[in-house]
């Protein structure tokens, strides 16, 4: 029988010719193909099959590459200023994952879900993470109006392109989130069920899995890795999208998860605490932006707001989050410097170089913590006085 007349063969074929296409880095025609393979899924499995999630996750990925490769060829961050709301856009994918909690609910209690939106990121295990530097602040666009109108119009299309991307790629991944939670919450129930026999299981807890409990076996490993990592890519976008405070929740979701995977040296704990740090950080400066956008627009703006613009707690709980990135990374060069007592030849250089670029990450996370406990409590009236009230 050939591949076309048998619905699991086609599929399997797709998901090969996609993820070769993803290897190249080809994003665009890899999202094409997951595009067909997540519908030929839906035709073989039903919309709504758990099994779907993995799939799913890996086109909601591609997407979001997508996106960013077009960011890039544009020079400018794919949502760095505010858009004009999409229409429907978020309306399919979303109500899915929304219909999908509310039927688990119908059938038994709800499960307690660690941030309602959290679903993430995948930074591929990468060994390190990379320092954002402060260019994410600059939210104003290059305005240069010798294009014309046409030009603008154009730059519109391309924003809004880029936007409908990533508003595809986060409804696709929150839906990937929905079905890897059922899938995680069954294999948790099915080892609390295995053990309910012995005396001395006081487990009351079935059914109601936590983000934060550590996986018992290789199932719930691998299904937790790939939640922690929707989680993260779902935060990347709310950055993306300058949804600070959802951004937030997605990345203390990975968090959390990622805690219960690694140990505390572990690159990507540190990368984790990095990530929510950022997020803090921008979400700690929402109201000196719109105080800002407010000003330049000509509006008046009370001296109050300007006063006490900036959240310290949110700006607190940023350092607290880089301080536990910092003493991750220490972790990691004691444990590396050990182990490279073993070492010799290329091998041991590597290790060396490996440690040098933790102690430069480390550093520049040092130099952050720095700058936070330096912003004074309001900065907004010195930079436009002009515009407050008196």
């Amino acid at each position: 029988m050939a591949a076309s007349d048998d619905p699991a063969a086609r599929l399997a074929d797709l998901l090969t010719k996609a993820n070769l296409q993803y290897e190249l880095k080809n994003y665009t025609a890899a999202a094409d193909i997951y595009s067909e393979a997540a519908e030929a899924q839906s035709e073989l499995r039903g919309e709504m099959a758990p099994e779907n999630a993995d799939l799913l996750y890996l086109y909601g990925r591609c997407l979001y590459k997508v996106a960013i490769a077009k960011s890039d060829v544009l020079g400018g961050r794919v949502a760095g200023e505010e858009k004009k709301q999409k229409k429907g856009k978020r309306g399919g994918e979303s109500k899915k994952a929304k219909g999908a909690e509310e039927g688990d609910a119908r059938e038994k209690k709800p499960k307690e879900e660690e941030g309602n939106k959290a679903a993430a990121p995948s930074v591929d295990s990468k060994p390190y993470f990379q320092i954002i530097g402060d260019e994410n602040w600059d939210t104003e666009s290059d305005e240069s109006g010798s294009d014309g109108e046409g030009a603008a119009s154009g730059d519109e299309d391309e924003d809004d392109n880029d936007d409908d991307d990533l508003g595809t790629a986060y409804e696709i991944l929150d839906l990937a989130r929905v079905l890897l939670t059922k899938q995680l919450d069954d294999a948790r129930a099915a080892t609390a069920s295995a053990t309910t026999a012995s005396p001395t299981s006081n487990d009351k807890g079935k059914g109601k899995a936590r983000a934060s409990t550590p996986p018992t076996n290789p199932t719930e490993r691998k299904l937790s890795e790939r939640l922690a990592d929707t989680h993260d890519l779902q935060a990347e976008i709310n950055l993306e999208n300058e949804r600070f405070s959802d951004s937030v929740s997605d990345f203390r979701a990975a968090l959390t998860l990622k805690q219960s995977l690694y140990p505390r040296e572990s690159a990507l704990v540190a990368e984790a605490h990095f990530k929510l740090s950022l997020a803090l950080e921008f979400a700690s400066m929402t109201r000196v932006r719109e105080a800002q956008a407010r000003a330049e627009a000509g509006e008046k703006v009370d001296p109050a707001d300007a006063a006490a613009a900036v959240d310290e707690e949110a700006r607190a709980e940023a350092v607290t989050h880089m301080e536990s990135a910092i003493e991750s990374c220490r972790a990691r060069i004691a444990v590396e410097e050990e182990a490279l007592a073993g070492l010799k030849g290329e091998r041991a250089e590597e290790a060396r170089r490996q440690i040098e670029d933790v102690r430069d990450m480390t550093e520049d996370m040092e130099g952050r913590v720095r700058v936070l406990f330096s912003y004074p409590p309001s900065f907004f009236h010195l930079t436009h006085p002009q515009n407050t009230q008196n």
